[in-house]
């Protein structure tokens, strides 16, 4: 269950992802960069299509899923298709939904001062 990974003591970067090319290495880069002090990462692959290992090199994470039945895509309102992140505060409460590295940028420095 994805809510017995969330931490009473970081932010969690929920990485939702069905493809990953070069229009969201930035995005990628931008979790990334997230203190691991701070953060933890978790990586989200949709219910259709394979794990593919080459997807993990670009992404260091605590944990990977695969979304069997659908239900963490829908329950956040995603749709497969692309790449969002969705930060989620100490508390399990969703702080942020990021589609691009800025919006990652704008969370950190808003709850941050960075």
């Amino acid at each position: 269950r994805l809510f017995n990974v969330y931490s009473p003591t970081k932010h969690t970067a929920l990485i939702f992802d069905s493809r990953i090319d070069r229009g969201v290495h930035a995005l990628i880069e931008g979790v990334n960069a997230l203190s691991a002090e701070m953060f933890q990462k978790v990586h989200i692959h949709p219910s259709t299509g394979e794990l593919n290992p080459q997807h993990e090199s670009h992404i260091h994470v605590e944990y990977v899923f695969k979304d069997g039945q659908g239900n963490a895509f829908k329950n956040f309102g995603l749709t497969e298709g692309g790449v969002t992140v969705v930060i989620v505060r100490p508390d399990a409460m969703v702080g942020a939904v990021a589609l691009s590295e800025i919006g990652v940028k704008k969370y950190v420095s808003a709850v941050f001062q960075q």
